[in-house]
């Protein structure tokens, strides 16, 4: 955090528009500095991210999420997006869910291939 404050500080950012991605265990990062800077991001996509359970209460409701997984994942089961996703819905968070099919742990080529990933950052705006 204090290497974004540095930039942001430092060059002309809209701090409205601070969107927050990570994959694998940096998937599991991106949740838990959701968690931990609730009010900082406008957004954030998490791919192939392992999460405990309770995030999903302590992350700002206000925040659009997108999950991304591969269904073949041998490293960290899809059971991990699909139940934090689940978890989520149920709480009523903007949530989108995007399973690959196939595609084991790597799904970060797909997601980050995914030119509506970034069109949709573009459109959320942190209120």
């Amino acid at each position: 955090m204090q290497l974004l404050d540095t930039i942001v500080e430092n060059n002309r950012v809209d701090k409205n528009r601070i969107y927050l991605t990570g994959l694998s265990r940096g998937g599991g990062a991106a949740w838990e500095i959701a968690v931990q800077y609730p009010e900082k991001f406008a957004a954030i996509a998490v791919v192939c991210g392992m999460t405990p359970l309770p995030y999903a209460s302590w992350i700002d409701k206000k925040m659009p999420i997108w999950v991304f997984h591969g269904e073949e994942d041998e490293s960290i089961p899809i059971s991990e997006s699909e139940t934090m996703v689940a978890k989520l819905k149920s709480m009523n968070y903007d949530v989108r869910f995007t399973k690959y099919p196939g595609v084991g742990h790597d799904s970060w080529i797909q997601a980050y291939d995914n030119e509506e990933l970034y069109e949709w950052f573009m459109e959320q705006e942190r209120q």
